[in-house]
């Protein structure tokens, strides 16, 4: 017959608390700088919590020692490209062709012209 001796196990003691709000609000305000969290880090991984809060991590072991030191930054936001009408717009504004009419005017050239040739004013009857 097994022996088995009943009892509750101790109480998780793994985590350190720390708290790195503070730190990944730093990074936020210096985006695509790293910056060092920690210098003698036990782990060769950093917390998830950097990467679930949107920054890079990496970290380099330590010369002679079993510790690495632990980076972390905040990336740089990526360029967004611009819609393609305001694109043109930008575009026709640094041309100095912004107030130019098209050059295509659907016919409305020829429209006034034979609106005069009637004789009805630009501004129309009244």
């Amino acid at each position: 017959m097994v022996e088995i001796l009943w009892q509750d196990p101790p109480a998780r003691t793994g985590g350190t608390g720390i708290n790195y709000e503070p730190y990944i609000d730093e990074l936020k305000k210096n985006p695509g700088k790293w910056g060092l969290i920690n210098a003698e880090w036990k782990t060769s991984s950093a917390p998830a919590v950097f990467r679930q809060k949107g920054c890079e991590t990496t970290t380099r072991r330590n010369k002679g020692k079993k510790t690495w030191s632990m980076y972390a930054r905040f990336p740089l936001p990526e360029p967004r490209p611009k819609p393609a009408a305001q694109q043109k717009v930008a575009d026709a504004i640094q041309k100095g062709t912004a107030l130019v009419p098209p050059a295509n005017d659907f016919g409305l050239k020829r429209f006034q012209e034979q609106r005069a040739a009637r004789g009805v004013p630009a501004e129309g009857r009244h």
